[in-house]
């Protein structure tokens, strides 16, 4: 069947923030004196924050100001954040040919920024961050939560990720998933559809 929306992860798929998140991260551990290095965080990477922080065992009662703190330090360098290549000419493409979203695990704030500085051509028909009322990736809200927004079938949306985590969301809501080996992850799954270059999308839109 004709695809007739497509979801992309945010990080690792449209943006290289790593730069962004090492030197945010190397920033709060400095300021709260967390012992947590940088590839502790990684591993983690495509869960909500609050998420990863608690994977690394960090005290509950710390978890907003720390991420107050990681937030501002974040805004404050979005120099370190780039597009990867062909991101841009792909996406207006796309724009013209079929509905686009976005469901990422940051917050809605830096979310709208970034989507702001360097893709404000781009129209996206929906743009989802975690909320208090739908779980975060691997579950599945936020991605049916989109789908129902754009009333398509299921077997009518790709989503487009580079985790673990973005792979288990698409497979409990039962739609295709696209795995971008270009980005932060090194999944090993048999029978995986995959892109090395976000304009390899096309081809799955025949």
């Amino acid at each position: 069947m004709k695809v007739k929306l497509i979801i992309f992860d945010l990080d690792g798929v449209l943006i290289n923030s790593l730069p962004n998140m090492i030197f945010s991260w190397n920033k709060v551990r400095k300021r709260f004196k967390i012992h947590n290095q940088f590839k502790e965080f990684y591993k983690f990477i495509g869960l909500d924050f609050y998420s990863i922080l608690e994977n690394l065992k960090i005290k509950k009662k710390d978890f907003l100001k720390i991420k107050k703190a990681y937030s501002k330090f974040s805004n404050n360098s979005f120099n370190r954040i780039k597009l990867y290549r062909n991101v841009k000419k792909t996406l207006v493409i796309l724009n013209k040919i079929v509905p686009l979203a976005i469901l990422t695990s940051k917050d809605s704030d830096r979310t709208k920024k970034i989507l702001k500085k360097f893709l404000s051509e781009i129209k996206f028909q929906s743009v989802q961050s975690p909320t208090k009322k739908f779980r975060s990736k691997p579950s599945s809200d936020l991605l049916l939560k989109i789908i129902a927004e754009n009333n398509v079938n299921l077997d009518q949306v790709l989503y487009v990720g580079d985790s673990l985590y973005d792979y288990h969301a698409a497979k409990k809501s039962h739609i295709k998933f696209i795995y971008a080996k270009y980005g932060y992850s090194n999944l090993k799954i048999n029978k995986i559809n995959t892109i090395s270059s976000i304009d390899q999308i096309f081809k799955f839109l025949k």
